[in-house]
């Protein structure tokens, strides 16, 4: 009831365990150092802007950046004219759209930097791009982090020949590690290594010339990989392309407890190897269990500062699903895969103890709404973390097709979200169907929602589609608070860092 604070940050990235009790704060640590710092406070908010000092200030968002964003995520079903529907689709129905965001459908092969020629032939598409801008919309795509391993694929060449990729975990071989993802077997750019960055820039001004995009998703920058990291996998790409290991993950060579420098603790006792690569691949700057928290957040300085070098110094939007303390300066954050239904889902943990694979199965039940309801926390927690620009999945994005009566809320909360975006995954229905007459019949209760609570967000001017006064202007007012969150290390939006309970405390 003082409304008393203060904060400790420990400025670790290794895998760690944090026990918070009234009585004591203890940090379980598998490695790195205890960079410790106590933040004073002696207010709440006070705490939010010392914190703000120490890892950086929020960057400048640009304004189209607090519009409504669509994202279009159906492979294989995109082209050209799908995308000019879209826009059409929300014209008609009076729905306010300010981005589009597009999928890795646009890909060649799910390889980066690369654009499908057949449903997306140039011409057409930079036609497209220019009347989205004409019209005051923006263009997003999604780029994935791994590099597929593919002879005569340029990416994969420029990066091997200078040897700017993660190294295999072997000490004995300076071949690079290989995961698997969307697009096959990968190597992942090594963003510790200081030449990583020319790479990187070249082939977005190269992307640029095929899309000229307004902004970048960075998806699967966790590290991601659909193989555990202590199957390692053989880095000769003919053996790979031929596919004459029949197993999901061809292991070449398997890495036991005890044999390769694990960490001493285990956080969670969980399998820190999985869906990742070897804990033991090494970077230019270590090993990639003390880089594992940090490969999104370099990442995303990166590419930031490779999109405004080559837009001329306009601001852009880079948002990262992986982040770290301090990423809220370089980018935004979109929260945890967001469920759009009730559900049952069985998943498999590979364990490994000493030279013996178990698995264990957990049975997880999901309640969308309220998934929803935490989306709310995400957001103010994000806040407090130096994260301002943040939302969570609107209408829920994956496992089973979101419901009119999920949706319709879901666009009245994600409405007011600083980051504001609704998205779904591939298999699903279309969720960005605006018109009830279309293949997925949202239906009225969905377009009237989503209309009535947009027009609440948007401001005049934004972009040329139907923009209508209202009695106040939510992203006018935003603009101003994220300006003012990067001058005086304040909040944009108020919960955790000044919390209610703490404004207004139980008298």
């Amino acid at each position: 009831q003082k409304r008393k604070g203060h904060g400790v940050f420990l400025l670790n990235s290794s895998p760690q365990e944090v026990v918070i009790t009234p009585h004591f704060l203890s940090y379980r640590l598998s490695g790195g150092i205890l960079d410790f710092y106590f933040v004073l406070g002696p207010h709440p908010h006070v705490v939010a802007q010392q914190y703000h000092r120490v890892i950086g200030k929020p960057f400048l968002i640009p304004y189209w950046s607090l519009g409504f964003h669509q994202s279009i995520h159906q492979f294989g079903s995109r082209d050209v004219d799908s995308l000019k529907q879209v826009v059409d689709d929300f014209k008609s129905a009076q729905i306010p759209l300010d981005t589009i965001w597009i999928g890795d459908d646009y890909m060649e092969d799910h390889k980066i930097f690369t654009v499908d020629e057949n449903r997306y032939p140039g011409d057409l598409l930079r036609q497209f791009t220019t009347e989205l801008h004409d019209g005051g919309y923006h263009l997003l795509p999604l780029i994935e982090t791994g590099v597929k391993i593919e002879k005569g694929y340029p990416v994969y060449e420029t990066g091997k020949q200078q040897k700017l990729f993660i190294r295999s975990s072997r000490l004995s071989s300076d071949e690079p590690a290989v995961g698997k993802g969307k697009a096959g077997f990968l190597h992942y750019p090594d963003f510790t290594n200081p030449n990583t960055s020319s790479y990187w820039t070249h082939w977005l001004t190269r992307f640029y010339s095929l899309v000229a995009f307004d902004g970048i998703c960075l998806s699967s920058n966790e590290i991601i990989s659909f193989c555990p990291g202590w199957c390692i996998m053989a880095t000769d790409p003919t053996v790979l392309e031929r596919g004459t290991l029949e197993k999901e993950c061809p292991c070449d060579h398997i890495e036991f407890d005890g044999s390769e420098r694990p960490p001493r603790f285990v956080p969670g006792d969980q399998p820190l190897d999985d869906m990742t690569l070897s804990l033991n691949s090494r970077l230019y700057l270590g090993f990639e269990r003390d880089f594992h928290s940090l490969y999104g957040h370099m990442e995303s300085i990166t590419t930031k500062t490779a999109i405004e070098s080559l837009r001329h110094e306009r601001r852009t939007l880079v948002v990262s699903r992986s982040t770290f303390a301090g990423t809220g300066a370089s980018a935004g954050h979109i929260l945890a895969v967001a469920e759009s239904t009730s559900y049952v889902h069985t998943h498999n943990h590979s364990y490994r103890h000493k030279h013996t694979n178990t698995n264990k199965k957990e049975h997880l039940q999901t309640d969308p709404f309220s998934v929803m309801a935490e989306s709310v926390s995400g957001v103010l927690a994000f806040n407090v973390f130096g994260v301002p620009l943040v939302g969570a999945d609107i209408c829920g994005s994956f496992h089973h097709s979101s419901n009119p009566e999920l949706c319709a809320r879901w666009m009245q909360l994600g409405a007011f979200y600083p980051f504001s975006r609704n998205h779904n995954e591939w298999e699903r229905n279309h969720q960005e169907k605006a018109n009830p007459e279309d293949l997925y019949p949202l239906g009225d209760l969905v377009v009237n929602a989503s209309r009535e609570s947009l027009m609440m967000r948007r401001v005049c001017g934004l972009s040329s589609i139907l923009c209508f006064p209202r009695r106040f202007s939510d992203i006018l007012h935003r603009i101003s608070v994220f300006a003012r969150a990067r001058s005086s290390n304040l909040t944009s939006t108020r919960g955790q860092s000044s919390p209610s309970h703490r404004l207004f405390p139980k008298r």
